[in-house]
């Protein structure tokens, strides 16, 4: 199950998947739940935290390989399907339409993105990704603008080994089960 926000879900023994929908707090604590008797906080009633109307959401369903990288794969890449990353930009005084233009995307089998955002100190751009197989496996960051300065970084943003080649395609290997994290201006 992928969905956006939704994250509750039980695959019952009569073999039915039920999804939570919606879910309603009517009290912070009762001391009446199956899986936790006592109360857990301060008993108080909490009537406007019914959600009551109508509710949107976005509810993806796969049957994944038995094969774990395989199965990794696939839920990254359906996952980017439904729920369409995010992208930002400034943009001042727009009068006309925007012109589409490309984002930040992440390409390599089994990568999964983990952090795109400014350094600590404010001079690069920190892009992180996790390779989730037990191989290893190449990677392209695709940047929506030239890049001037790659380095490897260590997880404390400390500045590494500089990368040869740069432009909008900044190229890399992802050590198995490994975290590479790149700083970028």
């Amino acid at each position: 199950v992928i969905s956006d926000g939704l994250a509750e879900y039980e695959l019952l023994p009569s073999g039915h998947l039920a999804i939570t929908l919606v879910r309603a707090v009517g009290e912070l604590s009762r001391r009446d739940i199956a899986e936790r008797p006592g109360h857990a906080g301060w008993p108080a009633s909490t009537p406007d935290a019914q959600c009551l109307g109508e509710c949107e959401a976005r509810i993806a369903l796969t049957i994944l390989p038995v094969d774990r990288e395989e199965a990794l794969s696939v839920i990254e890449q359906i996952a980017d399907d439904v729920l369409l990353p995010v992208t930002g930009d400034t943009v001042r005084g727009v009068g006309t339409l925007l012109q589409s233009f490309d984002g930040l995307t992440l390409d390599g089998a089994g990568l999964a993105f983990s952090a795109a955002k400014r350094s600590d100190d404010g001079e690069w751009l920190v892009l992180r990704c996790v390779n989730q197989t037990a191989a290893a496996v190449r990677g392209v960051w695709h940047l929506p603008r030239a890049a001037t300065e790659v380095r490897l970084s260590r997880l404390d943003e400390t500045a590494g080994q500089a990368m040869t080649g740069t432009g909008s395609r900044i190229r890399f290997e992802a050590p198995p089960n490994g975290v590479v994290t790149l700083l970028v201006r």
